[in-house]
C-alpha cells in the first residue's frame, strides 16, 4: 500500500446548497480513485477552528493532501486560509497555492491585474453607495468573490440605462457580498482546463465549448447557478458542453490556449485551473474569470477536459499528486 493523502473539505451544515454540497460527491470519487491508485485515505471536514484542523492534520500525518475546500463557515472569501494552512505545516497538498488563491478568487483584484498585464477581460466597475450606471450596456451585475455561479440568472444581465438602479436595489438585497459589473459579452462561451505535470509545467487542454442549445434567441446566455445545479431546469439541460473539431475553430482555439497559459504564467498557479471566456461577434476573445480552484467531481468540466485528451479520472487524480510532491516549492519541510 502506498502512503496515506487526507482528503479536506469544507464543512457541510443541514442548510448546506446544492453547490455547497458538491463537495460530497467529489471527496468520495477522489477517495474511491485513490483505493484504485494503491493509497489509502481518510478525509477531514475544515472549520474556522483551524488549531483544531491542524492538529487533525499532524495525528494523522498525510503523504500529501488533496485540497478541496471551496470555503470557510459558508464564506467563498476564506478559501485561500486552507492552503495557508498547509503551507504553514509544511506538507505538500494539490491545487493552488495560498496567495494565487487570494488573488485568482477577487475577481475585481484579478481584473486589475489582468488590465495591467494585457490580458483581454471584459470593462468593469466596482459597485460602491452611490447607484451611477456604468458607461457600458448591456452589463451583467456578479459578486466579486463567491464562486459556483451563486446569484447568477437572467435578472443579472442588464441591457438599459434606465432599469440600472432598481435591478442593483433587487440584486443587493438578495446578495450581500461586494458586487461589481463587466460589459456582458453576448457571444460564444468557452473554458480552458489546465493541469501541473510532474516536472511543474503546465498542460493545457483543448478549450471546451458551452453550447446554448435551444434558448430563445432574447433570453441571455449565460451559465447561471440553475445551469450549473439544478439537474431538473430547462438551463441545465440546454447548455451542453462539446469540443469543436472544426478547422474553422483552430486559430480561436490555440488563442485561447495561450491566453490560458499566460493567465497560469501570471498569477503562479499550481496543480489544477480553468480559465473561463467569452468571444465577442469579432471574434476577440475575454476572460471572465480564473478558478484556480475548479470543481472535480467526474462529470465536471475539469474530469472532461482531461477525459477529451486521453487522461481518464484516475489518471487525473495521480496528475494532481505527482504534481503536488514533486514540482518545485512544493516539497515537504524536512
Amino acid at each position: 500500500m502506498k502512503p496515506h493523502v487526507l482528503i479536506i473539505h469544507n464543512s457541510l451544515g443541514a442548510d448546506s446548497s446544492t453547490d455547497e454540497l458538491d463537495v460530497i460527491e467529489q471527496r468520495d470519487a477522489i477517495s474511491a480513485s485513490l483505493g484504485r491508485l494503491g493509497y489509502s485515505s481518510s478525509s477531514l471536514a475544515l472549520t474556522l477552528d483551524l488549531d483544531r484542523g491542524a492538529a487533525a492534520i499532524r495525528s494523522l500525518q498525510p503523504f500529501c493532501i488533496v485540497n478541496l475546500v471551496e470555503s470557510l463557515d459558508g464564506d467563498d472569501r476564506l478559501l485561500a486560509a486552507a492552503p495557508l494552512l498547509y503551507e504553514s505545516l509544511g506538507i505538500p497538498f494539490t491545487g493552488a497555492s495560498s496567495a494565487a488563491l487570494a488573488a485568482t478568487s477577487n475577481k475585481c483584484f484579478a481584473k486589475r491585474i489582468m488590465d495591467r498585464c494585457g490580458i483581454p477581460t471584459p470593462q468593469w466597475i466596482m459597485l460602491g453607495n452611490e447607484l451611477k450606471p456604468p458607461q457600458f450596456f448591456p452589463c451583467i451585475i456578479k459578486s466579486s468573490t463567491d464562486h459556483a455561479s451563486i446569484g447568477i440568472n437572467d435578472d443579472s444581465i442588464v441591457t438599459q440605462r434606465d432599469e440600472w438602479n432598481c435591478r442593483v436595489s433587487r440584486i443587493r438585497r438578495r446578495n450581500n457580498t461586494e458586487l461589481f459589473t463587466e460589459e456582458y459579452i453576448p457571444g460564444r462561451e468557452f473554458n480552458c482546463s489546465i493541469i501541473e505535470q510532474e516536472n511543474g509545467e503546465p498542460l493545457v487542454f483543448t478549450p471546451a465549448e458551452i453550447s446554448f442549445e435551444g434558448y430563445p434567441e432574447e433570453r441571455p446566455h449565460i451559465v447561471g447557478y440553475s445551469a450549473k445545479w439544478d439537474k431538473t431546469s430547462t438551463e441545465y439541460n440546454h447548455t451542453v458542453r462539446r469540443f469543436s473539431d472544426d478547422p474553422k475553430d483552430k486559430p480561436l482555439l490555440a488563442t485561447l490556449s495561450d491566453i490560458s497559459r499566460s493567465c497560469w504564467e501570471l498569477f503562479s498557479v499550481k496543480g489544477c485551473c480553468r480559465v473561463d471566456f467569452r468571444i465577442n461577434d469579432a471574434g476577440k476573445p475575454f476572460v471572465l474569470e480564473i478558478n484556480a480552484n475548479p470543481c472535480l467531481s467526474p462529470d465536471a468540466g475539469f474530469a472532461a477536459a482531461c477525459a477529451h485528451h486521453g487522461i481518464d479520472f484516475d489518471a487525473m487524480v495521480n496528475m494532481l499528486l505527482e504534481g503536488a510532491v514533486s514540482s518545485p516549492g512544493r516539497q515537504a519541510k524536512q
